[in-house]
């Protein structure tokens, strides 16, 4: 085991796996930003509120659409942007 908590990055850094699934939330356009939103399924409101940070790849690949739904499954509203 590596007593490093933290390396140079490498090529692991940049591969990865591109999970199957269908989204189900929208892209919409929220003050000029690409904005990804995934709502509850029920009608009833939430206080429940993530800050998800994308990694390198961003919110709008389909890796960071399905978790994000999935937190929204579990009844949380999801507001994601994109900023370059």
């Amino acid at each position: 085991m590596s007593t490093t908590l933290a390396s140079a990055p490498a090529s692991c850094c940049f591969s990865g796996v591109k999970h199957t699934g269908t989204p189900v939330g929208r892209v919409e356009d929220l003050g000029g930003i690409q904005t990804y939103i995934s709502e509850p399924p029920s009608a009833a409101a939430t206080q429940k509120v993530i800050l998800l940070l994308a990694d390198i790849w961003g919110p709008l690949f389909v890796n960071n659409k399905l978790l994000q739904d999935y937190f929204a499954s579990c009844g949380m509203f999801l507001f994601v942007r994109f900023a370059t």
